[in-house]
This record gives C-alpha cells, sequence and structure tokens, in this order.
C-alpha cells in the first residue's frame, strides 16, 4: 500500500476551481502530473544551490547498503531523484498565477526541464512550498515515519532517511551506531550552513530513521 500524507485542507479550492483543477470534489490527476513536474525541477534547482548530489554520495558511502527500499514509503520519498535525502514539503502549485502554470502545462507537454522552468521555480517555490499562505510565522507539524517535525510554516524542509537497523551487530555495534549518527549530524549542519547563503527562506534539514 502506498503511502501519501495530504492535509486538504491546505489545499485553495476556490483557486483550485478557477484553474480547473477538481473534478466531482476530488483534486484532478492534471494537477498531480504538474506537481510532480515543479517537484522534480525544484529537486534540481536545490542541487545546485545545495550541492545535494554530493551529500546524497557523502551518506551513501558512509552508510552504504542503510538506504531504504522506496517501494511502499511516503510518496515525497518515492519521487526523489536521491538515495537518503527528500523534500518533504507538498507542492501548492495552485498558488501560482495563470502565466505561470501555463509554462509548466508546457513543460509537462514537453516533458522538458530547462532554464525557462528553473527561472520559475526559482522565482516561485517560496511561495509554493509553505504549508499555508501568508502564516510565515507559524509553526507547521510534519509527520515521517511517525515522527513529529515541527519547523516554520514557510520552511523548505529535507528529510535524511536512513535504516540504522541494518548496521550489523557486534562488539563494536554502539561505537559505529555513534560515529555513523555523527556523520549524519555533520551532513545534515553543512547543508544548513550552505543554504544561509543561498536563501532568504529557513531551509531544516530533520533526520528520520526507518
Amino acid at each position: 500500500m502506498q503511502k501519501h500524507i495530504y492535509d486538504l485542507n491546505s489545499y485553495n479550492f476556490e483557486k483550485l476551481n478557477k484553474y480547473h483543477f477538481v473534478n466531482q470534489n476530488k483534486i484532478t490527476k492534471d494537477y498531480w502530473n504538474l506537481s510532480y513536474l515543479y517537484r522534480v525541477a525544484l529537486e534540481i534547482y536545490l542541487d545546485s544551490m545545495l550541492n545535494l548530489t554530493k551529500y546524497d554520495s557523502l551518506l551513501e558511502k558512509q552508510l552504504k547498503n542503510m538506504n531504504i527500499s522506496k517501494e511502499n514509503e511516503l510518496m515525497h520519498f518515492r519521487l526523489s531523484k536521491f538515495k537518503f535525502l527528500y523534500l518533504r514539503n507538498n507542492m501548492f502549485i495552485e498558488r501560482l498565477e495563470e502565466s505561470e502554470l501555463e509554462i509548466l502545462k508546457t513543460k509537462w507537454q514537453t516533458k522538458l526541464i530547462d532554464n525557462e522552468l528553473l527561472s520559475l521555480i526559482a522565482k516561485t517555490y517560496k511561495k509554493v512550498i509553505a504549508y499555508k499562505e501568508d502564516s510565515n510565522n507559524t509553526m507547521h507539524h510534519y509527520e515521517a515515519m511517525n515522527e513529529g517535525i515541527y519547523v516554520l510554516n514557510n520552511a523548505l524542509l529535507i528529510i535524511i532517511y536512513y535504516d540504522l537497523f541494518k548496521l550489523k551487530q557486534g562488539n563494536d555495534y554502539i561505537e559505529k551506531m555513534m560515529e555513523i549518527q555523527q556523520y549524519i549530524f555533520q551532513i545534515k549542519n553543512d547543508i544548513i550552513e550552505t543554504s544561509k547563503n543561498v536563501s532568504d527562506i529557513p531551509i531544516e534539514v530533520q533526520l528520520v530513521r526507518k
């Protein structure tokens, strides 16, 4: 069974109806397709800013077989191109202007992620990833593997997701576990420090163990 975590109250149904993204009181497949494209493009844009590919490779080298199969996992993780990182935010693309949505629709038809789309992402992602509109100083609760994570409403939330149970038992198990945890915390801190130089919204990084 695939896992999805959506709070439909956070979606703006007035705008969804305006853009014909609702059919029989359900959000349409077209909306989810465009949301998926936006997520993929945002991941590429964030990678260019934060060098996430490098950090994912470092995690893979250190954690080795502790990555998690994406089958039956949270949609946000399944859609990520990374093995250990994923973006937890939902993509509220109904907040885009009509002209911006038209660009997104064109790119979906051509399956093209180009500079025009990445420029759109850079211009709009702050309003698209916020949990609620105009509530930047409030806190929001995200769920990931039954863990509660509280961040500012407008924060971009990156999850480091790994399976510590895959660490082999032995006399040095505790020592190895502590070493791994310290390494992951360092990666987390490095991403956060890098983000301070490239983003004017909070970028949070949280560790989630399976």
